[in-house]
Parts: C-alpha cells; sequence; structure tokens
C-alpha cells in the first residue's frame, strides 16, 4: 500500500459521512435543493473541495440518503428548470440524532487517549 493512500482514504471516506450529516441538517430545517447547497457549500469551502467534487459528492449523497429512506422529495418545481426539493423523513430524524451522539462520544474518547 502507498504511504499516503491510506490517510487520504480515511480523509475522503470521513468527508463524505460529514456531508451527510450536513445534508440531514439541512433537511431537518426545511426543504433542500441539491444545487443551492452544492453552491452555498463551496462558498463556505466546505473541506476545501473542488467544485466538481463537491458536486459529485453531494448528489452521490442525496441519492444514497434516498435509497435507504432517510430523506424524500417533498416537492418539485417546473420553473426554467426541473428542481427537485428534499426533506428528512422520521428514519432520518432518528439516524441523524444517533449519528450526532455517536461522533461526539467518539470525539470524547478520542480526546481522553490524546491526554
Amino acid at each position: 500500500m502507498k504511504e499516503g493512500l491510506f490517510p487520504d482514504y480515511m480523509h475522503k471516506e470521513m468527508q463524505r459521512t460529514i456531508l451527510k450529516m450536513v445534508i440531514l441538517l439541512k433537511a431537518s430545517r426545511g426543504k433542500v435543493y441539491p444545487y443551492s447547497l452544492v453552491k452555498r457549500l463551496g462558498k463556505e469551502k466546505f473541506f476545501h473541495y473542488t467544485e466538481t467534487d463537491l458536486k459529485n459528492d453531494v448528489y452521490n449523497s442525496i441519492n444514497a440518503l434516498e435509497h435507504i429512506g432517510l430523506i424524500e422529495v417533498s416537492g418539485r418545481s417546473d420553473g426554467k428548470r426541473a428542481k427537485t426539493y428534499y426533506t428528512i423523513t422520521k428514519k432520518g430524524r432518528k439516524a441523524l440524532k444517533s449519528a450526532l451522539e455517536m461522533r461526539l462520544k467518539t470525539m470524547t474518547y478520542m480526546k481522553k487517549l490524546l491526554k
């Protein structure tokens, strides 16, 4: 295995997990439109993603979250372009709560290990 490969892989997987949590958090507060999410996270320099990588990861994450029932289509707009909006499901709220609790416990544990 190349020396830098494993840390890069771990970093990318953590990015994707956190991105899914961000999408669930945003969906818990209202409708999420993927394109506007990509633009907003791009402006915020979310994890220093390239625009293409961010767009791909946002759309792939939304598809994955919808596929497992954590978000659902909440409406479509037929203006100039078709827009699909997503909201969190009851299952998604439970998963988000669990993920946030696990993240907090993990960080607390890691801090203890570093002492």
